[in-house]
C-alpha cells in the first residue's frame, strides 16, 4: 500500500510559493462580494435600514429572518417609514388584519404597545410595534419594532431601535394552515 503525504515547498522557493497562495487566496476573498440588502429587497421585502448594527439574517422554520439595530428616536417614524415606502414600492401591501389571527387589527393600525418584561433581570421595559405586508404571490413579510430599557419603569426617551423582520413563502403559509386545520378535525369531538 503506498502512502502519501504533503510536504512543505522548503529551500529558496518557499518565499515564492507562500507569496504566489497568497495572491491567489486574496484575489478569491475580494472576488466574493456580499449579499446585499438590495438584492433581499425584491426578493423578499426584508429591509436592512441605513447604519443598522448587530445585523443578524439566517432561516428558522422555513422563514427568512432579519433581526438589527438602528440609532433613531421613539417612535421610531422615519425608520419605520422608509421601510414602508420601499416596501410599498415593490408592490408589497399593507394588511388591514393581522396574518396570523385575521379577526385582529394588525398593530400598523393601532399605537405603540408598552408593558414591562418581568421575564427578564432587572425588569424591562418594552414598547413595541409591528405590521404585515402581503406581495401579489402571497408570500408575508412581518416587521417588529421594539424600544427596551431596563433603568426604569417605563421606556423614558429611547433611541436604540430593534428591528425584527420575518418573510413567509405563500407555499409555507399555505402547508401551515393545511396543519392547522388537520389538527382541528382530528381534535373535534365525535
Amino acid at each position: 500500500m503506498q502512502s502519501h503525504s504533503i510536504v512543505w515547498p522548503t529551500g529558496p522557493r518557499h518565499p515564492r510559493v507562500v507569496f504566489l497562495l497568497s495572491i491567489i487566496l486574496c484575489a478569491g476573498l475580494f472576488s466574493l462580494k456580499p449579499q446585499s440588502a438590495k438584492a433581499d429587497e425584491s426578493a423578499n421585502g426584508l429591509l436592512v435600514l441605513p447604519h443598522a448594527t448587530n445585523v443578524w439574517s439566517g432561516t428558522r422554520g422555513g422563514t427568512n429572518q432579519f433581526t438589527y439595530q438602528s440609532a433613531a428616536p421613539y417612535p421610531g417614524k422615519r425608520a419605520i417609514v422608509w421601510i414602508s415606502k420601499r416596501l410599498r414600492k415593490a408592490d408589497w401591501q399593507p394588511l388591514a388584519y393581522d396574518f396570523l389571527n385575521p379577526t385582529v387589527r394588525p398593530t400598523q393600525m393601532r399605537a405603540w404597545h408598552e408593558f414591562v418584561d418581568q421575564t427578564k433581570y432587572p425588569d424591562t421595559a418594552v414598547r413595541i410595534w409591528g405590521g404585515d405586508w402581503r406581495d401579489a404571490a402571497g408570500d408575508i413579510v412581518e416587521y417588529w419594532f421594539r424600544y427596551t430599557d431596563t433603568s426604569a419603569c417605563c421606556v423614558s426617551n429611547p433611541t436604540d431601535l430593534g428591528v425584527s423582520a420575518i418573510y413567509t413563502s405563500a407555499a409555507l403559509l399555505k402547508q401551515t394552515e393545511g396543519a392547522f386545520a388537520q389538527l382541528r378535525k382530528e381534535q373535534m369531538p365525535r
